[in-house]
């Protein structure tokens, strides 16, 4: 276990829970969204699920 294991789990319990993006970022204290995706599993088809809802219900 090391630091970046642990934030890591940290941003994705986060995702998890539902917490917006923007908002795990500022938790890590990351310089940009960029930087937080990369802690982050995130599947490319939820990510277009996600933004066909939200653009076209």
């Amino acid at each position: 276990m090391n630091p970046h294991a642990l934030r890591r789990g940290y941003a994705n319990s986060l995702l998890g829970k539902g917490v917006n993006l923007a908002l795990i970022s500022k938790a890590l204290e990351h310089s940009s969204l960029a930087v937080t995706t990369q802690y982050l599993d995130i599947d490319v088809e939820e990510v277009i699920d996600n933004l066909r809802e939200f653009f076209f219900y």
